[in-house]
């Protein structure tokens, strides 16, 4: 694997996982991980420094409940310089299905633990980390709670809500989402409200987004069509220092048989805490599949970064301008 560091070097990492069922409805599982990373020691002779992971898992599955619970510890050890850190991590999740009504919940708590090769589940809706200056894993404990309500075919509410902190409760997160969901002939209306509030007492950094979101999927002849409104307020406080500004965006997705066209339009308005204001971005994306097996992927325009989701794809940008060529192949 890439050393983090320098592109020269190659880290070694090995592991392995076993899981057995003890019944019809119960698993468990251990794993074993190990992590040689490659790094230059004071006297610029090579050395490694080790990570030890060990981990063990329980699943239960009934028709009316699922439970899983996963446990890891972590021992780094750097031979040069004779350091240890010890670390761990505890992320549980349950779910229950009473009847018209699904509810779930999550914990985690991490401790000085971040494994490069897996990401840590964030336990809130919007997998946001717990602030942005700080890392992954290092100290943080969460809880969150999520309610599902299908009276029907036509309707559907969900109520998410959850909170993180550190040890020390100087670095706070709060997490609230909710949708309404109705079909009716031919057309799906969905309205979501989100808000996501940081605070870090470290370095007196507070900042709140609410995201109301309209969105409409329909079908014209043969062609998928979906159109989302987004109309994004975000408030950032830094010291005694208080911007914020609004970002509305349009989107719309079409769909004809594997080719898809995403156009997405988004503005600035008002003061953001680089000072910017009036910020455009316009951009377009096309995909189809060719060769059964490779997905194509051109964009063009300018896109401001962060979450995007379109042609039925959810995943990070960085911020770009200019046009992007994207061939994956899966085998």
């Amino acid at each position: 694997m890439e050393n983090e560091d320098d592109e020269e070097k190659d880290d070694n990492i090995g592991a392995f996982d076993l899981e057995a069922e003890i019944t019809d409805n119960i698993k468990i599982g251990a794993s074993y991980l190990m992590d040689l990373t490659n790094q230059e020691s004071q006297e610029a002779k090579t050395d490694f420094s080790q990570r030890d992971v060990i981990s063990g898992r329980l699943n239960f599955q009934h028709n009316k409940l699922d439970i899983s619970v996963e446990y890891a510890e972590s021992n780094e050890y750097d031979r040069y310089d004779n350091n240890q850190i010890d670390g761990s991590a505890l992320y549980s999740n349950i779910s229950a299905f009473l009847g018209k009504f699904t509810l779930v919940g999550a914990y985690k708590k991490y401790k000085n633990f971040d494994v490069r090769i897996s990401d840590l589940p964030t336990a809130n809706h919007s997998e946001e980390p717990l602030d942005d200056s700080w890392e992954p894993g290092f100290d943080e404990e969460g809880i969150m709670g999520e309610m599902q309500f299908v009276p029907d075919y036509e309707n559907e509410f969900i109520l998410n809500y959850a909170e993180g902190w550190s040890s020390d409760f100087q670095i706070r997160q709060s997490d609230l989402f909710t949708e309404y969901r109705h079909d009716f002939e031919g057309v799906s209306f969905k309205a979501e409200y989100s808000q996501l509030e940081q605070m870090n007492k470290i370095i007196s950094n507070w900042k709140k987004e609410i995201t109301p979101v309209l969105s409409a999927d329909f079908m014209i002849g043969q062609f998928p069509i979906l159109i989302k409104a987004e109309y994004q307020y975000k408030e950032k406080e830094q010291g005694t220092e208080t911007k914020s500004h609004y970002e509305p965006k349009l989107q719309t997705d079409i769909s004809y048989s594997s080719y898809s066209l995403s156009v997405i339009a988004e503005n600035q308005i008002g003061e953001s805490e680089d000072g910017e204001d009036g910020e455009l971005w316009i951009g377009a994306e096309f995909a189809t599949t060719i060769f059964g097996s490779t997905d194509l992927r051109i964009f063009g325009g300018k896109e401001k970064g962060g979450k995007v989701c379109r042609n039925g794809v959810c995943r990070y940008q960085s911020e770009f301008e200019g046009i992007r060529v994207e061939l994956t192949t899966t085998f």
